[in-house]
């Protein structure tokens, strides 16, 4: 017995062994499946040599270049519209149907243009107002600019006669200076004879050496001698100054006075006059500008009477040109807004334009004259879209362009088209898909697969490789970097992949 459970005692170790082993083997041998379905998996596409068409493309609405609004002058209630957006008219065909009209509103513009009357009246009562001033008021024979003019001379006049003026006051107050001048030289004159005396005498005294008298006395009079001296000097240089005082004031005098200013009473007069000339002509002007006035106002507010009278007694609003009604802003039991359009008519033989912005790389691939694409153009039969300018685009100047198209054909005013327009397909060495470029701090860059061969098969890394994208259509770009024509760019991945991390193929690759 107990030799029989030892020998099932080996058994259940021999069994467990061969267990271990196969899941060792089976580990080893499926191990690089196992590890491949952690890994991120990646779809991939080839660096091909391809061309790409290089077009412009973005979505703009139709608008007309000659829209006409369709506008009534006074407000008035619609009893019904006859049309509808899109509806198309011809000339005479009613638009819009009112309600009887108020007689409110020809009463205010009775009113208006009687006021305005009155003023006119009123404006020609003034005592000052001639003929002359009425004639010039209502013809319009003189300009506003004449009367400026006129005003101008006028104060040039004025002007000038202003420096006479004070050329002749300046004249008379030198002569008054040239007098006070000399008299005051002649009393330096004077003062510095009587000091020169003073010093003269001082002098004589103190030359008498053989005198006793004199001599045992020179100390007294040195002291006296030398006050002598110094007012003398200074006498000398008052008269000196009195003297330039006059001479100055002389010439002063020479200089002003001559036959057009001597008198000073009669170049006054004549300043006075011309300031008198000035002020009657600036009133003579205001008169006729402000009967001007009046008279225009009488004009104006009799037109707007009369276009009331004509508004309220017609009953329709009739289109006076063939076209599509475009836009429709008025409705049965709506009261009228004379400042606001009925209705917007594009006429029948209307231009029409269509713009989208874009940024100003994509801008540079359109010419002016490029025929457009029309997306969808199975829709629009006979439209052609030709670009007709490009221009900064005022929303976003700094980045983008606005590119304007002339669209021609069955179109209407309102509608939304897609356009492409640009370059022709061109071929380029080394394209990829647009998903497959990425960009960082670093610049733009792709993503490559490094295969390396192991014992357990083959491994692949991801790669980064720098490129420039040299031109895009929608799908792929044409890029410049260090490939050689064969390599594998990631395009998309089940995971966030760092560069150097191991991932897996798509089961397509």
């Amino acid at each position: 017995m107990a030799a029989k459970e030892k020998m099932s005692r080996r058994e259940w170790v021999k069994t467990v062994a061969i267990v271990f082993l196969v899941i060792l083997l089976l580990l080893t041998f499926f191990s690089n499946t196992i590890m491949n379905y952690s890994l991120p998996e990646v779809a991939v596409s080839y660096v091909s040599y391809d061309s790409i068409t290089a077009k412009v493309k973005g979505t703009g609405t139709v608008e007309s270049e000659d829209p006409y609004e369709v506008r009534v002058d006074v407000a008035r209630k619609v009893k019904s519209v006859a049309v509808r957006e899109g509806s198309t008219v011809s000339k005479d065909d009613v638009l819009v149907y009112f309600e009887e009209a108020q007689s409110d509103e020809i009463e205010n513009a009775k009113k208006a243009y009687e006021d305005a009357k009155d003023a006119y009246d009123k404006a020609l009562l003034s005592a000052d107002v001639t003929s002359d001033m009425i004639n010039e008021a209502t013809s319009g024979s003189v300009s506003t600019e004449t009367y400026r003019n006129q005003i101008t001379n006028a104060q040039n006049a004025v002007n000038a006669a202003q420096k006479e003026a004070d050329k002749a006051a300046n004249a008379s107050a030198d002569a008054t200076a040239v007098n006070n001048a000399l008299k005051n030289m002649q009393n330096a004159k004077a003062a510095l004879d009587s000091a020169k005396n003073t010093y003269d005498y001082y002098v004589s005294l103190i030359g008498y050496e053989n005198d006793e008298t004199v001599s045992g006395n020179a100390s007294q009079y040195d002291a006296a001698y030398k006050n002598a001296y110094a007012a003398k000097i200074n006498a000398e240089k008052a008269y000196a100054d009195a003297e330039t005082a006059y001479n100055t004031a002389k010439n002063n005098l020479d200089r002003n006075s001559d036959a057009n200013t001597a008198n000073y009473e009669a170049k006054k007069a004549a300043l006075e006059a011309k300031q008198a000339e000035l002020s009657n002509l600036v009133t003579r002007i205001g008169q006729v500008l402000a009967i001007r006035d009046s008279y225009e106002a009488v004009q104006e507010t009799k037109e707007a009477y009369d276009k009331a009278k004509d508004n309220v007694s017609a009953d329709t609003v009739v289109a006076d040109r063939d076209g599509t009604i475009s836009s429709l802003s008025v409705v049965a039991g709506q009261t009228t807004d004379p400042t606001q359009p009925l209705m917007v008519i594009t006429p029948a033989d209307a231009s029409y334009t269509l713009s989208f912005s874009t940024e100003k790389s994509l801008a540079s691939r359109a010419n002016v004259g490029d025929i457009a694409d029309i997306s969808n153009s199975w829709w629009y039969t006979d439209v052609t879209a030709v670009l007709s300018r490009k221009r900064v685009d005022p929303q976003n100047p700094s980045k983008n362009v606005l590119l304007e198209f002339k669209v021609t054909g069955d179109v209407a005013d309102g509608t939304s088209l897609t356009l492409s327009v640009g370059q022709s397909s061109q071929s380029y060495d080394y394209v990829v898909p647009n998903n497959a470029i990425h960009e960082d701090n670093d610049g733009k860059f792709v993503l490559t697969v490094e295969v390396r061969s192991t014992p357990l098969g083959n491994r692949y890394i991801a790669r980064r490789k720098d490129v420039e994208v040299i031109i895009s259509d929608d799908v792929k770009s044409a890029v410049k970097g260090d490939f050689q024509g064969w390599e594998y760019v990631i395009t998309t991945s089940t995971k966030p992949i760092q560069i150097g991390d191991q991932v897996r193929l798509a089961d397509d690759y």
